[in-house]
């Protein structure tokens, strides 16, 4: 959650007093609020402890970026008066279904009330905040993420790997699917690199015993190292509109990511899109090998066109300081 001061300075409320993004952005913040209750659940402790610092620091804008960041930005809204902006990174109200699944839908359209504006990152997101949460259109904005181009950093200058390299990179654990890459890969002539750690790694280490062209990378903080690899691979059973790809989109990497979320809106000419099953992995895999030098360029094409924050970066000024 990123607070920003009339006087433009910018305050950064996480859950990670120790974590990356305090290390990349600290020096850009004029104070950071630390407190891992933000990724726990509710408590009135930090509730009140963010309402004083909110005050002091006289923030007039509140930019939340986690369900539970949402929580605490839009209750303060009944305390002081702030801008809240909520930015969806795909709802999760959807995709956990049946019982809590009706649940979170109606807490997330009475959340809307107490919101200026809900930033949806890609237009999958915006037609269901429409059309299944029946949140107002004119709570509604659409900006898909954006970012600035990743230093490239990597040992690969000129050509592609032999046998050529499959690069994941996120935590190991539920929506993704591992399974299917491990799956999918063995037998074929490349190799499938995997950077991340979590509560599936063992699961998935045994799973690839055996199998030489699986690489397990563990945890790397900041990761940036897309030049080193040919192909970025994403399977998952939802997403918003995965910033990781859009990082190896700007390093010039071809895509093979699920058809979920909005997934195909990243995909143009650059890549393959795949339902969630080891045969259709397996088939944009070799389809995407074949044709990895004109999607490599498409990639990098398609990623200055939409998705580079130094040509697009007045959409979130406007956003942040309009009426």
């Amino acid at each position: 959650m990123l607070a920003i001061s009339t006087t433009d300075p910018i305050y950064l409320v996480t859950d990670d007093c120790a974590g990356w993004l305090v290390d990349e952005v600290k020096d850009f913040c004029q104070d950071v609020f630390c407190d891992p209750a933000f990724s726990k659940g509710f408590s009135i402790n930090t509730f009140y402890r963010l309402l004083r610092f909110s005050k002091k620091h006289q923030v007039k804008v509140i930019v939340a970026s986690s369900a539970f960041a949402g929580v605490y930005a839009r209750l303060l809204k009944i305390f002081i008066h702030i801008k809240v902006i909520y930015v969806s990174h795909g709802w999760s109200s959807i995709y956990r279904g049946k019982t809590l699944g009706l649940i979170y839908t109606f807490i997330e359209r009475v959340l809307s009330l107490f919101t200026d504006v809900i930033l949806c990152i890609s237009n999958s997101d915006y037609k269901a905040a429409q059309n299944i949460i029946k949140i107002p259109e004119k709570k509604l904005t659409l900006i898909e993420n954006k970012l600035f181009p990743i230093s490239q950093q990597g040992n690969r200058s000129t050509g592609f790997s032999e046998p050529p390299k499959l690069l994941c990179v996120s935590r190991l654990d539920f929506p993704k699917r591992f399974d299917l890459c491990i799956r999918a890969v063995a037998g074929k002539n490349c190799e499938l690199h995997i950077v991340g750690d979590g509560p599936q790694m063992r699961e998935l280490q045994r799973m690839a015993s055996g199998l030489d062209n699986v690489i397990f990378e563990g945890m790397q903080q900041g990761f940036c190292r897309y030049s080193d690899y040919d192909v970025f691979l994403l399977a998952s059973d939802s997403e918003g509109l995965p910033m990781s790809a859009l990082e190896a989109m700007s390093a010039g990497l071809p895509l093979i990511l699920s058809n979920v979320g909005g997934c195909s809106e990243l995909i143009q000419d650059n890549g393959a899109l795949f339902g969630n099953t080891e045969e259709e992995l397996s088939r944009s895999i070799d389809f995407v090998l074949m044709n990895i030098e004109n999607m490599s360029l498409a990639s990098r094409v398609l990623f200055s066109q939409r998705f580079d924050l130094n040509v697009h970066r007045d959409q979130y000024i406007d956003l942040y300081y309009g009426e």
